[in-house]
Parts: structure tokens; sequence; C-alpha cells
């Protein structure tokens, strides 16, 4: 019953450390941060303009303009 029971601690503190060390590091989550204002220049045609708290997706072309919906918006309550 004790080797059960130290087996399952072992193994649940090894899946638990497996999980944290998956996520980017910190210098990582910086370099993505800097780079989201070059993604959202980097596609011609297309701008990421925010109104009140939302952000939209603006597609720019000879026949008109296009707003989509980004759907994360900062301005919700829970």
């Amino acid at each position: 019953m004790k080797k059960q029971i130290l087996l399952s601690f072992v193994l649940s503190c090894s899946f638990t450390a497996l999980l944290f060390s998956c996520g980017p590091s910190r210098e990582e989550v910086e370099q993505m941060e800097r780079n989201k204002g070059l993604v959202k220049a980097a596609v011609p045609g297309y701008d990421i303009i925010e109104i009140d708290g939302c952000e939209y997706i603006r597609r720019t072309s000879a026949q008109g303009e296009v707003l989509t919906h980004k759907g994360n918006c900062k301005n919700h309550t829970k």
C-alpha cells in the first residue's frame, strides 16, 4: 500500500513538473509582446483597430472596407 501511495505521489509530481515546463519562458513572452506590433503591420491590406475597448480586423480592398470582430473585448465585466 505504501509503495502505491509513493508511486502515485512521484507520478503526480513528475506530471505537474512536466506541465509547468511546457509553457513559454518569460523571455519568450516578452519577445512575443514586442513582435505583436510587427505582426499587425506585416500583412498588407489588414489592420487591427480598437473601438470601445474591442479589437477589430480591418481589411481594405478596392471594393471597400470590412470590419471583423476578434472577440477579445477588454471592457466586459464578469
